[in-house]
């Protein structure tokens, strides 16, 4: 509910309403976290001079968020630093730029049925031995 300078201005009819409490009790709750100075209020009034709401700050809010973004210290997790570097394969795996490349030589910009020229048989194969056996995914260890 509150604005970015962690300022809002509910009625208690609809802080009691979003809580499922009387309005006495939210009053009780207010005062309690005004006490614990986690909530800042201020009064506003109406021209006439009658009160209207108050309007709450939240106070601990930014402390809180800041808390959150930061990690403890602690020791590296398996998942930043993979212990099963075995299973990677280390071999570079043919791009697929160069089979489309070697598709464009061959066929040009010719619908399927109306190649000027078709493709080589070593082509073929590439194509096949890529599709049956497609390259393993890259692994990025998380740092």
């Amino acid at each position: 509910m509150a604005n970015r300078e962690r300022q809002c201005w509910p009625s208690l009819r609809q802080l009691g309403d979003r809580l499922g409490r009387s309005r006495a009790a939210v009053s009780g709750y207010i005062a309690e976290l005004r006490e614990a100075e986690l909530i800042e209020t201020e009064t506003q009034r109406m021209a006439n001079g009658y009160n209207y709401r108050l309007r709450y700050r939240v106070t601990f809010w930014k402390n809180w968020r800041g808390q959150l973004g930061q990690k403890e210290e602690r020791r590296v997790q398996p998942t930043e630093r993979p212990l099963e570097t075995q299973k990677h394969i280390h071999e570079n795996h043919p791009s697929p730029r160069d089979l489309t490349l070697d598709w464009a030589k061959a066929v040009g910009r010719a619908p399927y049925p109306e190649f000027t020229t078709w493709p080589t048989e070593d082509l073929l194969e590439k194509t096949r031995q890529r599709l049956e056996n497609p390259p393993a995914p890259k692994f990025y260890p998380r740092i």
